[in-house]
C-alpha cells in the first residue's frame, strides 16, 4: 500500500512523468475537439456533449480494464493487478469521480455565460488554489513558486485566446460559476485524487475513479436531458453516431489512459501544484498540433481563428508556459 510521503516536493523523475502526461493530454484534447466538431455533431450542443460524455465514459471504462492488464505494471510497479482497493481508496475515488462530474457541469454552465476562450483561461486559475494548498502543507516554498506560477497561469490564459477583435462576452454569474465552481471543484478534486493515489496506486485508483465519474456523469446527463425534455433526442443521436464515433472514442481513451495514469503516478511523489503546472504544457503543445493537423486536413477542428494577432498572442502564451516550466524544473522547491 502506498502511504503519504512527508515533504512531497519535486524530482527529475516526477517532472518527466508530468511532462509525458502533458503530451498525452494534448493528444486526447485534440482528438476530443475533432470528435465534437466532425463526428458527434447536432443542432443542440448540450445534447451532443451529453451523448459523448455517457458513451465515452462507458467505452472508456472497458478500455481501462484492458489497458490496466497490458500496461498497468509497466506504469506503476505498485499495481498488483485488478483489485477493489481499500475502503479509504474507494471513498476517495467516489468523491473524486463525483466532484469531476460536478466540475464538468460548472464548466458547461460557464460556457453558456462566457466566451469559450475565457472559460479555458479562467479554468486554469485552479493552479492558484493548489499553490495555496501546497504552501500551507509546506510541500513547496511560496516565494520559489510564485514566478513559475505567474508565468504558467498568465501563459495559459494567453494561449487559450480564440479571438481578439470583438472582445469577450462576460457576465458576473459566469465569472463566479467558473472561479468558485469550476476552479474550486477542480482544485479540490485534484487534492482528493492525490489522497486516493496515496491509499493505493496510480492504476487501481484511476480505474475506480473513472467508474464513479462514468456513473455520476451518466446520472447528470440523463437528469438534465429529462429536465430539458430532450431524452428522445439524446437516444436518437446516440443510435445515429455510435458506429462512426466508436473508433475515435477508442483512440481518445488510449490517450486518456496514459494521461490519467501518468498524471496520478506523478501525484504520488510530486507536489500537486507543480504537477498541474507542468501538465499545462499540453496547452502550449496544442497550438502547433492544431496548426499542423489543420494544415494537413483543413477544417478538422472546425473553424479555427484566422486572425494573425490571435496566433501571435497564443504563441507568446505558449512560450510563457515553457519558460515557467523550465524555471520550475531548475528551481529548488524548498
Amino acid at each position: 500500500m502506498i502511504v503519504k510521503r512527508e515533504g512531497t516536493g519535486w524530482s527529475r523523475k516526477t517532472f518527466l512523468i508530468s511532462l509525458t502526461a502533458a503530451v498525452f493530454g494534448a493528444l486526447y484534447l485534440a482528438n476530443d475537439t475533432f470528435i465534437m466538431h466532425r463526428v458527434i455533431v447536432y443542432r443542440d450542443s448540450f445534447t451532443a456533449v451529453s451523448v459523448y460524455l455517457v458513451f465515452g465514459a462507458w467505452v472508456g471504462l472497458i478500455c481501462m480494464l484492458i489497458y490496466n492488464s497490458l500496461f498497468g505494471k509497466w506504469i506503476d510497479n505498485d499495481y498488483p493487478g485488478f483489485n477493489f482497493g481499500t475502503r479509504k481508496m474507494q471513498t476517495f475515488a467516489l468523491i473524486s469521480g463525483a466532484i469531476a462530474a460536478g466540475s464538468t457541469a460548472f464548466c458547461l454552465m460557464g460556457n453558456q455565460s462566457l466566451d469559450p476562450s475565457l472559460v479555458t483561461a479562467l479554468s486554469n486559475l485552479s493552479i492558484i488554489y493548489l499553490v495555496g494548498y501546497d504552501s500551507l502543507r509546506r510541500n513547496i516554498s511560496f516565494k520559489n513558486i510564485v514566478v513559475p506560477m505567474s508565468l504558467v497561469v498568465l501563459g495559459s490564459a494567453l494561449a487559450s485566446i480564440t479571438k481578439i477583435s470583438g472582445g469577450f462576452e462576460i457576465t458576473l454569474a459566469g465569472i463566479l460559476i467558473l472561479l468558485i465552481g469550476r476552479c474550486g471543484t477542480d482544485a479540490v478534486e485534484k487534492i482528493v485524487r492525490q489522497q486516493g493515489v496515496w491509499k493505493s496506486d496510480a492504476i487501481t485508483f484511476n480505474f475506480w475513479r473513472f467508474l464513479w465519474l462514468a456513473v455520476f456523469g451518466t446520472i447528470f446527463s440523463l437528469l438534465v436531458a429529462f429536465a430539458r425534455g430532450s431524452i428522445n433526442e439524446l437516444l436518437t443521436l446516440f443510435l445515429q453516431i455510435w458506429k462512426s464515433a466508436l473508433p475515435w472514442i477508442l483512440l481518445t481513451m488510449f490517450f486518456v489512459f496514459f494521461f490519467s495514469t501518468l498524471l496520478q503516478k506523478a501525484m504520488k511523489t510530486g507536489a500537486i501544484s507543480k504537477v498541474t503546472m507542468v501538465v499545462n504544457f499540453q496547452i502550449a503543445l496544442g497550438i502547433p498540433l492544431t496548426l499542423l493537423l489543420n494544415q494537413i486536413a483543413p477544417g478538422v477542428f472546425g473553424n479555427i481563428s484566422q486572425e494573425t494577432a490571435v496566433w501571435v498572442v497564443r504563441s507568446v502564451g505558449a512560450l510563457m508556459i515553457v519558460f515557467g516550466i523550465y524555471y520550475l524544473r531548475n528551481k529548488k522547491s524548498s
